[in-house]
């Protein structure tokens, strides 16, 4: 791989031009692409927006604040204590609107990671729209407990079509580039994703100043 005139790079043939251009602007700087959309979303970082801590009686692990590429994504929650069972609603933001609420599920030990993917027979979520989700925890004697409560916000974007399709060009490539990778959840808006893909390239390359200047920035993103 190297770069040509204009900032092209060579060796990444079937990638999009503006993922070329990103891609040779980050070996030239050493820093990753911002995002091409850019969307209030609560709780960057993973925190969420609009309530004090104790208003997640249980955390919510993801997505939270975040960006997801699948359209039929995954929730992460950590179980409460006494809980029996769960169900989980997603909410379409902008029309303040319950989109799917699951069927009941069985709980797991308390502290134990619990999950719910939306399945494949549901509708897809829409590409480039922010939703929100909760979780209600169901308690032995019918008490229900919400997590997040009343002031607090769990929303996520679904990744906009362009750029998932960008992602998955940049996944086709053979032989696999880190970089590439990296380059294109940066420009997504998926930057933990990137974090990852940077810090394996420095891990193949524990010489080059521009793979630890592009993880380096990657992480002072969160």
């Amino acid at each position: 791989m190297s770069l040509a005139r204009r900032g092209r790079v060579r060796g990444l043939a079937g990638l999009t031009p503006d993922l070329e251009r990103a891609i040779g602007k980050a070996l030239a700087t050493g820093t990753p692409p911002r995002p091409e959309r850019r969307v209030a979303l609560a709780g960057s970082g993973g925190r969420l927006l609009g309530g004090a801590e104790g208003d997640a009686p249980f955390a919510l692990r993801a997505p939270v604040g975040t960006v997801v590429e699948n359209a039929h994504p995954t929730f992460r929650w950590r179980s409460l204590k006494d809980a029996t069972r769960y169900t989980v609603t997603v909410v379409d933001d902008a029309a303040q609107r319950d989109l799917i609420t699951s069927q009941p599920l069985p709980a797991e030990p308390s502290g134990k990671e619990m999950e719910w993917r939306l399945p494949e027979t549901a509708e897809p979520l829409q590409r480039d729209r922010v939703y929100r989700w909760y979780v209600v925890a169901t308690l032995p004697g019918g008490e229900e407990v919400q997590s997040p409560g009343t002031t607090g916000t769990a929303r996520f974007q679904v990744l906009a079509a362009p750029l998932a399709a960008e992602l998955e060009r940049a996944r086709a490539l053979d032989p696999p580039s880190r970089l590439a990778m990296g380059t294109a959840y940066a420009r997504a808006g998926m930057n933990r994703q990137a974090e990852r893909e940077f810090a394996a390239l420095l891990r193949s390359n524990p010489n080059s100043a521009i793979a630890r200047r592009l993880l380096g920035n990657i992480r002072r993103r969160r």
